[in-house]
């Protein structure tokens, strides 16, 4: 759901497809097109920003990859590990 609540994205298989909230799809729109809302990931483009994502995926990491290094490492926690990764977002 975008946030506005204006657009649905959803997954079917390895495809995406795009969707006014609330109005029902034209199935009989047919390739990726517009009107039938379905989307080419071959040639998709996305953009990131870092400034503004940047922390969201140091988050990410350091939550995914926290419990592996502290048991590696031996200690010093889950919130330690964030400190370590988020000091690199400005870099």
């Amino acid at each position: 759901m975008s946030r506005d609540r204006n657009y649905l994205i959803y997954r079917n298989g390895k495809h995406l497809r795009v969707l006014k909230a609330g109005e029902k799809p034209d199935n009989g729109a047919s390739g990726y097109t517009k009107k039938s809302g379905w989307i080419d990931l071959n040639r998709a483009r996305v953009a990131v920003n870092p400034p503004t994502n940047g922390g969201k995926c140091i988050a990410s990491l350091a939550f995914a990859t926290g419990p592996l290094l502290d048991r590696k490492h031996g200690g010093g926690g889950l919130r330690e590990i964030y400190k370590r990764y988020y000091a690199l977002i400005d870099r």
